[in-house]
């Protein structure tokens, strides 16, 4: 078994350390917070609250890929995931990686528990309202995931600091005006 641990570690190191898996990394990660502002003004247009299958499936698509990719980068690096040079990425990811895993776990139970009980009391209604208040908010924290994908790319992070650095400017401009 060690004979065949080295070189497949060898291999997976050199998968995840190329450029090409964090640009690929990156684009999912694009990818992913498309799928989620779209899901999420599909849903605010339909009050029903209802999500669509697809949704659902691209979710627990991105979910596995996630969670794939972070296990990858801890098979890699192993205790150096947690000291690596980019350790506060490493674990910013594990968190948002923890949390999807979570949403998906906790959103499939409140749909057991819907299909489950026929008589909704006002407090069953109240605490199912709650919870999907709790997998709304944890939906959109994976959107930060995109700040990710500026540490990648040095051409955006400097338009955006720019433009942060000018709001400023700008509204003491305004305010004068």
């Amino acid at each position: 078994a060690n004979s065949t641990a080295g070189p497949c570690h060898t291999r997976l190191r050199r998968i995840v350390t190329d450029p090409m898996f964090d640009s690929i990394t990156c684009f999912v990660i694009l990818l992913n917070a498309i799928v989620l502002g779209t899901q999420t003004d599909i849903m605010a247009r339909d009050l029903t609250g209802s999500e669509p299958l697809t949704f659902k499936v691209l979710e627990r698509l991105f979910c596995v890929i996630f969670s794939i990719e972070l296990v990858l980068r801890i098979w890699v690096y192993r205790f150096g995931f947690f000291s690596h040079e980019q350790w506060t990425w490493n674990i910013f990811d594990l968190v948002i990686v923890v949390m999807q895993i979570i949403d998906a776990v906790l959103e499939e139970i409140v749909e057991l528990v819907a299909r489950s009980t026929d008589g909704h009391t006002e407090e069953d209604l109240r605490a199912n309202v709650s919870i999907v208040r709790v997998l709304r908010i944890l939906r959109l924290v994976r959107i930060l995931r995109v700040l990710r994908t500026l540490r990648s790319v040095s051409e955006l992070r400097t338009i955006i600091v720019s433009i942060f650095g000018t709001v400023r400017t700008l509204m003491w401009t305004m305010l004068l005006l």
